[in-house]
């Protein structure tokens, strides 16, 4: 059944998308560290992060699925990228529910910009893997 969708294309928009993705997670880590101590935590503030690398992992998934990638000779490419990927999304919502839950501000805003932190190490991570699964490394 053709879909009409070309694979390399969304692919090309997913790799492209990640670092709009990356800058803005990135954005929102640095602020919930340096914002002024007497703020409130406002959740509101980690959620675009958190949604776009849901987005982000969500399309992912979707060439993974349509492009049959885990039949990928590469370990890498078949299973730690998008393991890498989705522990990056994991890591991300658990920090801003832990953040939620925190008695103090600037506590809360440290938990949520950590875990956006570790979640960004996580896909520079699975953008490392991919690249070196697809360059033969790991087959």
């Amino acid at each position: 059944m053709d879909t009409g969708l070309n694979l390399d294309v969304i692919a090309t928009a997913h790799q492209f998308l990640g670092y709009l993705v990356a800058l803005v997670v990135l954005t929102a880590a640095i602020a919930g560290f340096v914002v002024d101590r007497d703020r409130p935590f406002a959740a509101r503030n980690f959620v675009l992060p958190a949604v776009l690398i849901d987005i982000q992992i969500l399309g992912g998934l979707a060439i993974f699925v349509l492009g049959r990638y885990w039949e990928h000779p590469s370990f890498l490419v078949s299973m730690l990228h998008p393991l890498l990927a989705l522990a990056a999304l994991v890591v991300a919502h658990v920090a801003i529910g832990r953040a939620r839950k925190a008695d103090v501000a600037v506590q809360a805003r440290r938990t949520a910009a950590g875990g956006l932190v570790v979640a960004l190490v996580l896909v520079f991570g699975a953008i490392g893997v991919v690249s070196a699964g697809i360059r033969g490394v790991g087959a």
